[in-house]
């Protein structure tokens, strides 16, 4: 099914955008990462409502085309703790909000209510060049209304 919505691209500081490994394969899951270049940069768009919290989305990129499976903005909470990562399996989806209405400032998460016993609000943020749901800190992000 292809992307609905307005499709933004996420500026996490001058000269860095959120991105996803070029030639990957549709049934793989990588890690999102950091590009130089604005061409570079995934195309996201929000789902069209919150599904945990008021404000807050899953966000899906479609780096196979938008005619293909999309992926969604998710992090591992078991294994490699906190890593950001493109999410095929929509279940256990996190839900993301930008600080303010005009899609600017933190990118804060909050995991679906089954998967947490206390809620968590990590924003995404950077570690040892290793995109993460930081407990403290993070990007200051800009999201680029592109369409």
């Amino acid at each position: 099914m292809p992307a609905k919505g307005d499709r933004y691209i996420m500026k996490l500081k001058d000269g860095q955008y959120l991105g996803y490994p070029k030639g990957t394969k549709i049934d793989e899951e990588h890690d999102l990462i950091v590009v130089e270049k604005e061409e570079d940069a995934i195309l996201i768009n929000r789902s069209t409502k919150s599904v945990v919290e008021k404000g807050y989305y899953t966000w899906a990129f479609y780096p196979h085309g938008e005619n293909k499976k999309g992926k969604r903005i998710d992090y591992r909470l078991k294994g490699d703790f906190r890593r950001i990562f493109g999410n095929k399996n929509d279940s256990l989806a996190v839900s993301w909000k930008p600080e303010n209405e005009d899609g600017t400032g933190k990118f804060f998460s909050v995991m679906p209510p089954k998967t947490q016993q206390e809620v968590i609000r990590p924003r995404l943020g950077n570690k040892e060049g290793k995109l993460i749901a930081a407990a403290n800190g993070g990007y200051d992000i800009t999201l680029i209304k592109k369409s």
